[in-house]
């Protein structure tokens, strides 16, 4: 648990860094980009697999 949030931590420092933003900005747009992927996987279909007659 510790890795992964000192990895997101890194990722916001260099999103902030990489596009001129502050780190709470940076912050702010990973947690809306984390939010629509959310949404956008549960409107997925889930892939249905056909056997070979």
């Amino acid at each position: 648990m510790v890795r992964t949030c000192r990895d997101r931590c890194d990722f916001e420092a260099y999103l902030a860094l990489t596009h001129d933003l502050s780190l709470t900005e940076a912050r702010e747009e990973f947690e809306d980009f984390l939010y629509i992927e959310t949404l956008a996987g549960e409107l997925r279909e889930p892939v249905q697999v056909r056997r070979a007659s």
